[in-house]
């Protein structure tokens, strides 16, 4: 049985080899919504704390298609660019609102194309999931047991939340 340090050990090598697929790993072929879940669970699989709480469902897509927040489906069928999009929020809807995320979405394609932000986004992703690791690594500290070391990572992410709320709403204006 693994202890409390060795299972954060685990999952913190989990996630800084963690690569998320780019859009040129993405299926050429169109695939149907049951298609795009269970390829994209499959890849969230690390950050899923269970089988009952899926990082995405078939409500959850269509509740993104329904708010604008992702383009909707060529008839019943998701390409590449979808998978992009629904890969984002993914991620985003950890920290932030449905209509924060269509902000962010909006604000991004303003200067760039949707495949150059979206690469942009796997890039700086991956590089803060290394980030957070090597964080809980300089804390000097007792990774689990340590109590001090769980509120520097919650501070950290309240922190960095609040910033990047204020931005969207400074960016919304």
């Amino acid at each position: 049985m693994k202890n409390n340090k060795q299972e954060l050990e685990l999952f913190e090598n989990q996630l800084m080899s963690y690569h998320i697929p780019r859009y040129e790993e993405f299926p050429i072929l169109e695939l149907y919504k049951d298609q795009i879940i269970l390829f994209l669970n499959k890849h969230f699989a690390p950050f899923v704390g269970s089988e009952e709480e899926p990082i995405l469902t078939s409500s959850m897509i269509n509740n993104y298609v329904k708010h604008g927040i992702i383009p909707p489906p060529n008839g019943k069928k998701y390409t590449r660019r979808h998978l992009a999009y629904i890969t984002v929020v993914c991620f985003l809807k950890q920290v932030l609102s449905m209509q924060e995320i269509k902000e962010v979405i909006k604000d991004s394609l303003q200067h760039t194309s949707e495949r150059v932000a979206y690469e942009f986004f796997c890039d700086k992703m991956e590089q803060e999931f290394e980030a957070c690791c090597n964080f809980g690594k300089n804390q000097n500290c007792e990774v689990v047991e340590h109590k001090g070391y769980l509120v520097c990572v919650l501070a950290k992410a309240v922190a960095n939340k609040l910033y990047a709320q204020k931005i969207i709403q400074i960016n919304s204006k």
